[in-house]
C-alpha cells in the first residue's frame, strides 16, 4: 500500500497547517524547548575550542583552518543551516590592515557582518593580499560551540 508524501512537503506553512491534525511549528519557543531536550538526550560533547590555525601554502596564500559546525545542528534554533568556523573580527597582513570585505575574501567565507565575518572553517586569504607578509587574525567570542569528533572518526576522516 502507498503511503501519499506529507502535505508539509514543498508546501506553504499555511498549506501545511491546514492539512495537519495539529499545529505547525519550524521555529519559535515550543521547537527550541523540544530541540534543547533532544540535544540533552543525545550526549553530543561540544567545545568553545576551535582549534584556529593559519596554514600558509607554497603559493603564498593563507587558508584559516579551525573547527566547524552548523548552528541549526548543535543548537535549539534550526534557523541558522550555514557551516561557521570562526567569527573574524579583523585580518593584519605584516602591519596592514585587510578589509574583510575585500571582494578577494570569497573563497571559505560568509559575508560581511556588522561586527566581523565568518569562515566555514577553511577561508582562503589570497597571495595578492598577504604579499609574503605574515597573516595576524583576530577571532571574536561568538558563542558556537563545535562538536567533538572522536579519535576514530579523526583518524578515518584524514587518512
Amino acid at each position: 500500500m502507498a503511503v501519499p508524501p506529507s502535505p508539509c512537503i514543498r508546501s506553504s506553512r499555511s498549506r501545511c497547517e491546514a492539512a495537519s491534525c495539529a499545529p505547525f511549528a519550524e521555529h519559535g519557543a515550543i521547537v527550541e524547548q523540544v530541540r534543547t531536550q533532544i540535544l540533552e538526550r543525545a550526549g553530543l560533547e561540544t567545545t568553545d575550542d576551535a582549534q584556529l590555525r593559519v596554514e600558509y601554502r607554497a603559493d603564498g596564500a593563507a587558508i584559516i583552518t579551525s573547527r566547524s559546525a552548523v548552528p541549526a545542528e548543535v543548537t535549539p534554533d534550526p534557523r541558522d543551516r550555514r557551516r561557521l568556523g570562526v567569527k573574524i573580527g579583523g585580518l593584519m597582513a605584516g602591519d596592514e590592515p585587510v578589509a574583510l570585505d575585500h571582494p578577494e575574501l570569497a573563497e571559505g567565507w560568509h559575508g560581511v557582518e556588522a561586527d566581523g565575518r565568518w569562515t566555514d572553517g577553511a577561508a582562503l586569504v589570497p597571495a595578492s593580499l598577504l604579499k609574503g607578509r605574515v597573516l595576524t587574525v583576530t577571532p571574536l567570542k561568538a558563542g558556537l560551540r563545535y562538536p567533538v569528533m572522536q579519535q576514530a572518526a579523526e583518524t578515518r576522516l584524514t587518512a
